[in-house]
């Protein structure tokens, strides 16, 4: 499927991708190569230009999003164009490209993988791609199978997890393969209203990606609660993760219900009653006078 084929200002949201009742892994082999009835999950190509992917959930396929069709700059005019950004999607049990790249600036950030059978690779660095990822996190899945290069030279990684643990993805696809794969791309996103911590990913994605979780970037209200020393101030309320009691809080949600970066809110001491004195002195009556009812 190729949602994304010569158009712009694009946003593809909390959808639910896969290969349905008829999958690859259920098709029979010939020449020794399983036989391949599907293509590209998720692509964006022909000079596609200003594309969002977010809080989707794509599982089960090998090919997933490709971005840029060919290395030849001249067939679809696309050097200039695809600039795409991925962000807050699920990538679970596929075998590569999501995404795979030629040419866009793509930034690809607080997106959690998930690996499986058939898992090749993650992310693609093509022919003049320049690819920012950062703040991901990769679980079961090798340092330095997380990414693959297809004639391109460079891409910039930073704050990526694997298995939970920082992980430098460059250096590992290096040291594994014998190459030299540059560290910067040449650009740094600016036009990112907040990103989440990686350790946090493998939660707070699969809680709120997919169809049927448009208002579910954090738990439902029943999830939510006020950790130990916590307390509601200014409109703020902790969320937090019943499942993880060692996680506090993902972030703190506001009253309108949109994430927004951590902030500590210490409980603080206990407020002690005001002191109370003895009040003024009641004067007695002289002797021989009774006091007014």
């Amino acid at each position: 499927m190729a949602p994304a084929s010569t158009t712009t200002h694009v946003w593809i949201d909390h959808n639910t991708l896969d290969d349905g009742d008829n999958p690859d892994s259920g098709q029979p082999r010939y020449f020794g190569r399983p036989y391949q009835v599907h293509d590209g999950l998720l692509d964006i190509v022909r000079g596609s230009n200003f594309v969002t992917l977010s809080w989707n959930h794509l599982s089960g396929h090998d090919k997933v999003t490709l971005i840029g069709n060919t290395d030849n700059p001249g067939r679809y005019g696309e050097q200039d164009k695809l600039k795409v950004t991925l962000h807050h999607n699920h990538f679970g049990r596929l075998g590569q490209r999501a995404p795979r790249v030629r040419f866009g600036q793509v930034h690809v950030y607080n997106n959690y993988y998930r690996g499986g059978d058939g898992h090749g690779y993650s992310i693609g660095v093509g022919f003049g791609s320049q690819v920012y990822a950062d703040g991901n996190a990769f679980d079961g899945i090798e340092a330095a199978k997380v990414l693959t290069v297809f004639n391109g030279t460079a891409i910039t990684a930073r704050d990526n997890l694997v298995d939970g643990v920082p992980v430098d993805v460059v250096a590992a696809y290096n040291a594994a393969n014998g190459t030299t794969l540059g560290g910067d791309a040449g650009w740094t996103p600016t036009l990112v209203p907040r990103r989440h911590p990686a350790r946090l990913l493998r939660y707070l994605v699969p809680a709120g990606a997919g169809a049927g979780h448009l208002r579910q970037h954090h738990p439902p209200p029943e999830q939510r609660r006020l950790p130990a020393g916590g307390r509601r101030t200014g409109g703020w309320v902790w969320r937090g993760y019943p499942e993880r009691p060692d996680l506090p809080f993902s972030g703190l949600a506001s009253k309108h219900g949109h994430g927004e970066p951590a902030r500590a809110v210490p409980a603080g001491p206990p407020r002690a009653a005001p002191a109370r004195g003895p009040g003024p002195a009641r004067r007695r009556p002289p002797p021989g006078v009774r006091p007014a009812p």
